[in-house]
């Protein structure tokens, strides 16, 4: 009995030891961690998703870190006070045919005055996914048709409540800690693509099998709005953007702007510390352990991303890091104009013409 009771002991002292060991620092050499606090995004008021969604214009100004700049000209579209169609369609994310009732996201806008340099629509979901939606369209056709369900028909009539979509994990003693569930609305597309998405990597990124209920619609102009992302003017980074903006932008931001589904790139601590060379970054992106959905992780394994294109996804976001963040500005500032005080400048007058000579 004493024999286990100093065993005990020992082993509880080298626990401590240990615990010691590993959280002391050299005050002379260790350079001090500082870590922002990681401020959880606010999540939109009940009203908007159930009884109907916000569309509003994003306004001019520095976006960067999460300032909060107001919104212009919001408007909010109630449920109640639109027309809804009855439609049955193919659901990507129940994988079957369903009878909704709802409302087109164009039908929509048609609700809201834009301005001119509007041509850009981004989806804002409850979950933090940000899906742009184009607005340039072929005239009489919709590129990408996007239905907003408020109403789903069931054997004992319509609901507003829809069934949550749960992963298969890959072992089965694992569980999804992140199912898709939904509140209010659901929205509804036949396929799975999207024109964003890079094409090597689109069986992969199928970005409307996580979205959830729809809370509001931010009208932006494309070329400012993705200004904010580009980071230095490199030819590497300029691919490595293309790439964030053709897989990684519907679920992750930079420097708090953007997507909250995911980590954000630089805030509250950047991605490419964690990510230090190609190679790691690669593994990260092209595999995922078999209890990644258990912990919670909901990014999906792109093997069919190549290696070089991962290296330009890395100096992106290397570059990104330092680089400061443009404000958001749709439209060039009109240069003001002085105009001359006409009552003070006295007339022209027509001049004489000469006498001839006699």
């Amino acid at each position: 009995m004493r024999t286990k009771g100093l065993l005990l002991v020992a082993v509880l002292g080298l626990g401590w030891l240990l615990g010691w060991l590993s959280s002391w620092n050299d005050p002379v050499t260790a350079e001090p961690l500082i870590i922002e606090p990681l401020e959880k995004p606010q999540p939109p008021p009940p009203l908007m998703g159930w009884r109907g969604v916000s569309i509003w214009t994003r306004t001019a100004g520095q976006y960067a870190d999460g300032k909060d700049v107001p919104k212009t000209r919001e408007m909010r579209v109630f449920w109640k006070n639109i027309k809804l169609e009855t439609r049955k369609m193919f659901d990507v994310q129940y994988h079957g045919n369903r009878t909704y009732k709802g409302v087109w996201v164009r039908t929509l806008l048609q609700q809201y005055r834009k301005p001119r340099y509007v041509n850009l629509a981004l989806l804002h979901f409850r979950n933090g996914m940000v899906v742009p939606y184009p607005l340039k369209t072929v005239p009489g056709r919709d590129p990408m048709p996007v239905f907003v369900a408020v109403k789903m028909k069931e054997t004992k009539g319509w609901t507003r409540h829809f069934p949550m979509v749960m992963r298969t994990p890959a072992l089965p003693i694992y569980k999804d800690n992140r199912p898709v569930w939904f509140r209010g609305n659901k929205v509804v597309v036949q396929k799975g693509d999207h024109p964003h998405v890079l094409d090597h990597v689109a069986g992969n990124v199928q970005v409307w099998k996580r979205v959830n209920t729809l809370t509001g619609i931010e009208l932006v102009n494309e070329d400012a709005y993705y200004k904010q992302f580009a980071g230095p003017n490199k030819p590497t980074v300029r691919k490595g953007w293309l790439m964030y903006r053709g897989a990684c932008q519907f679920c992750h931001g930079a420097h708090r702007i953007g997507a909250t589904f995911g980590n954000d790139f630089v805030k509250p601590l950047a991605m490419f510390y964690f990510a230090y060379n190609v190679d790691e970054l690669h593994y990260h992106v092209t595999f995922k352990s078999a209890d990644a959905m258990h912990r919670g992780k909901a990014m999906p394994a792109i093997k069919e991303m190549p290696k070089v294109q991962v290296g330009y996804l890395w100096q992106w976001m290397k570059g990104v890091v330092r680089h400061p963040v443009p404000a958001y500005q749709p439209y060039k500032a009109k240069k003001p104009t002085t105009r001359p005080n006409r009552r003070a400048i006295p007339p022209r007058r027509k001049p004489v013409p000469a006498r001839p000579a006699k």
